[in-house]
Formats: structure tokens, sequence, C-alpha cells
């Protein structure tokens, strides 16, 4: 029997790291890089922007507290190194390309509803 998944939210005030599963993915690698990008779309207007491990699509999510998921990233390598990272999201050019500017991997942009 499996155990019921619990979703966790970016924004409690527990300690749950809300990374915890992301062990061994290549996208874990760049958590500290997506948190620096949260923390400039948060001083660019968004609502405290977070990051978090999807472990369900195996990707980082970036979180606004008022429009919920604006971002999902997943990156992917071979033989333990990292090549690309797919960035879905609606988020303007300018801001996508904090993206570009942040991760040390080709990124590409595809739309968030295509996910």
């Amino acid at each position: 029997m499996r155990a019921a998944k619990v979703a966790i939210d970016p924004w409690s005030e527990s300690k749950i790291d809300p990374w915890t599963e992301s062990g061994g993915t290549y996208v874990a690698t760049f958590r500290r890089h997506l948190d620096d990008i949260a923390r400039r779309l948060s001083e660019q207007g968004w609502r405290r922007v977070q990051t978090s491990f999807n472990s369900d699509f195996g990707c980082a999510e970036l979180h606004d507290a008022d429009k919920g998921v604006i971002a999902r990233v997943k990156v992917h390598g071979s033989e333990c190194s990292p090549y690309e990272a797919i960035v879905r999201t609606d988020l303007p050019d300018d801001m996508k390309a904090l993206f570009s500017g942040f991760l040390p991997v080709r990124v590409k942009f595809q739309t968030l509803s295509a996910w």
C-alpha cells in the first residue's frame, strides 16, 4: 500500500523543506539559482515568489502568493551532466531573461499551459 502524498505549501510556517523529494534530480542542483530568480521576481513586483519541488512532475515550481504556479522548470542531462532546462511559463520576455541569465545551461521556453 502506497502512502498518500501530501501537497507542500511553499508559504507554510512549518520547517518542512519544499525540496525534500528532489534528491538526485538534475533540477535540484540548480535550487540556489532558482531561489535567486524567485527573489528577483519578488523584487520586481510579484508577491513572495517561492520555489518547491513537484515530485509528480519531477520539476521545480516557482509560486506567486496570489497567482499560484508561475513557472515550472525541468532540467535534462546525461551521465551526471545537466545540459538543458525547459522552462514552462507565461511570464513576459523581460522576466524570462532571468532564467537565461541565472541558469548555467541552455534554456528553452514553452507555455505553462502546455504542461
